[in-house]
């Protein structure tokens, strides 16, 4: 399941009035929520082809079953290989955390 975060800016001038929306969730013993920022899925190729948050998304899914630490280091491979010769363009973060 994928739940998107309120399309708002934190920062700058506009924010005077800006409003953010509450979610509750109710998650079982041992549930893995993965928290990121749209780095990873930015990510260009050396044919300037986007890794896409779709992408992502599957990745992840293939390695559920592995510990958190395993996942990490997939992630990681998977990124380097992905963006092989390549500059990074963006931040990436990728956290998490198992309840």
């Amino acid at each position: 399941m994928k739940l998107a975060g309120t399309r708002k800016t934190i920062g700058g001038f506009d924010n005077i009035s800006t409003a953010f929306d509450d979610v509750t969730l109710y998650l079982p013993a041992n549930s893995v929520l993965y928290l990121t920022s749209d780095g990873y899925a930015d990510q260009h190729n050396v044919q300037r082809k986007k890794y896409s948050g779709k992408h992502l998304m599957q990745f992840i899914e293939s390695k559920q079953k592995l510990s958190l630490l395993a996942q990490k280091s997939k992630l990681e491979t998977e990124i380097k290989d992905y963006m092989r010769d390549t500059e990074q363009r963006d931040d990436i973060l990728i956290l998490g955390v198992k309840i």
